[in-house]
């Protein structure tokens, strides 16, 4: 018989077999349990294997390991990481160095750009980060890649606010939550949501709806919505509306919309701060 997750009831990888309470990403004694928050924190994973909050060991390699059993859900976990989330832990300007490092050493590397790294260690722990998750010959070399980054990003933060909603306002108001936030809504805004359903799906509604709903009922959304807790409604605002045009130019390309490196920036930057200070399970 497969030994299954006391916590989330999946099979238990069997070279993880040590954690008897739960699976890699539910066992709070495995090491790779804190591992996405401290993704979702910035760490790039050198700094993870520097970090007090990582018991896991100083190697680079066991590190990696464990993140490629994050991305994409193959641990268990309500949040999977992303593989653009770890990629965008490396800043800007280093990933544009490392996408053209070939054939340079990595204490030259180093030597030339000591206000970005502190050592020509955390040079090659961030070239062997950037050469598993990202593209070694140069970022802009794979559009299509990239953008695949970019809509599992998008995908995120709009399942995201799906969750946190529905768990706000049925706390809230209860079986009837739903019915209360339609009763919100414009009658445009209703007869757009029935060319889908009649009567209207929550599941129908798009990022601006989630947008607006947010923003409408601030003051009980902000402690859920992580690093957004000691924003602002308009700095939210001003953020959703440039990810709703770049959703826009994903789900529209006859638009032809051509994508920024801004865009990629914001996409990354509006889905670490949904994900921050523990607000990664939504049960």
């Amino acid at each position: 018989m497969t030994a299954v997750c006391a916590i989330c009831k999946q099979p238990l990888d069997p070279t993880h077999s040590t954690y008897t309470k739960g699976c890699l990403g539910c066992d709070p004694n495995s090491p790779g349990a804190s591992l996405d928050t401290l993704i979702r924190k910035g760490l790039t994973p050198y700094q993870i294997t520097k970090s007090s909050e990582w018991k896991g060991g100083k190697n680079l390699n066991t590190v990696l390991g464990y993140l490629d059993r994050y991305i994409g859900g193959k641990v268990p976990h309500d949040c999977p990481l992303l593989q653009s989330e770890i990629l965008y832990t490396i800043s800007r300007p280093k990933r544009e160095i490392l996408s053209k490092a070939q054939g340079k050493g990595f204490r030259d590397l180093w030597e030339d750009h000591r206000d970005l790294w502190s050592s020509p260690e955390e040079v090659q722990a961030d070239f062997e980060t950037f050469r598993r998750y990202g593209q070694v010959q140069g970022e802009s070399g794979r559009p299509g890649e990239r953008l695949g980054y970019l809509f599992e990003d998008v995908w995120a933060i709009e399942r995201r606010l799906h969750q946190v909603i529905e768990m706000v306002m049925r706390e809230k108001f209860g079986e009837g939550w739903w019915i209360r936030i339609l009763n919100t809504f414009s009658p445009k805004q209703m007869e757009r949501l029935r060319r889908y359903s009649d009567p209207p799906s929550y599941y129908e509604v798009d990022l601006s709806d989630l947008a607006r709903i947010v923003r409408r009922n601030w003051l009980d959304f902000a402690p859920k919505i992580g690093g957004y807790a000691s924003s602002s409604p308009a700095s939210f605002k001003d953020d959703l509306d440039q990810l709703i045009g770049i959703r826009n130019g994903l789900f529209h390309p006859a638009r032809n919309h051509v994508f920024v490196e801004d865009d990629f920036e914001l996409a990354r930057r509006v889905r670490q701060m949904l994900f921050q200070n523990g607000t990664e399970s939504i049960r």
